[in-house]
């Protein structure tokens, strides 16, 4: 699954604030929430919370959205593009071409993430490439 795909970063601010990140594949979108911060510096891990795919258009974009964190107005904190190194159903590795989110990823599925209602992921940077 190589080529270039395109991702959106928005700060969403609630009661409490987040990051959503929404990330092209084919013609759906896998999104996940970050509710501490976006991993930017090398070896940094943070926790993602997977949201429910669905198509990538104009309405990712929306100023005002509503997810299970609250409803709140969301600025776009980073967009671009990434290449896709390896995917596999608990694993993620790609290289990110934004701005601010850029450089080689991990996203992991740990053995404790598969047990929850959400299923829960790791992002680490690997380093900034």
């Amino acid at each position: 699954m190589n080529g270039t795909h395109r991702f959106l970063i928005q700060k969403h601010h609630t009661d409490y604030p987040h990051f959503d990140l929404k990330m092209e594949f084919g013609e759906s979108m896998k999104s996940w929430i970050l509710p501490s911060r976006i991993p930017c510096e090398g070896s940094v891990k943070t926790l993602a919370i997977e949201m429910t795919e669905r198509a990538f258009n104009s309405d990712v974009f929306m100023a005002a959205i509503d997810d299970q964190y609250g409803i709140g107005e969301a600025e776009i904190w980073d967009t671009g593009h990434y290449d896709i190194i390896t995917k596999r159903n608990e694993k993620i590795e790609l290289d990110a071409m934004g701005e601010l989110f850029k450089g080689r990823f991990v996203f992991i599925v740990p053995s404790w993430g598969r047990w929850t209602a959400k299923i829960l992921w790791v992002v680490i940077k690997i380093y900034d490439g």
